[in-house]
């Protein structure tokens, strides 16, 4: 693994919904990227609803769109 700086980004994520499952897009904040795979994985940093935090890897992600600052 090696550290980035860190960004604000929003990860695919399947979650569990009653009895089934859905795709969908989760924020979250990325804080490094794991190559030890054959594919490198984002390591990101998850804000639950309580507001405790942890670590995930993620497949995909999204940064959000750059904005004008002039």
């Amino acid at each position: 693994m090696f550290a980035i700086t860190p960004f604000q980004a929003t990860r695919y994520a399947v979650v569990i919904k009653g009895d089934r499952t859905a795709q969908e897009w989760q924020p979250c904040r990325v804080v490094g990227v794991d190559a030890s795979g054959e594919e490198p994985k984002y390591i990101v940093e998850i804000r639950s609803a309580d507001g405790s935090s942890y670590l995930d890897k993620a497949d995909l992600i999204r940064k959000p769109a750059p904005t004008n600052q002039a």
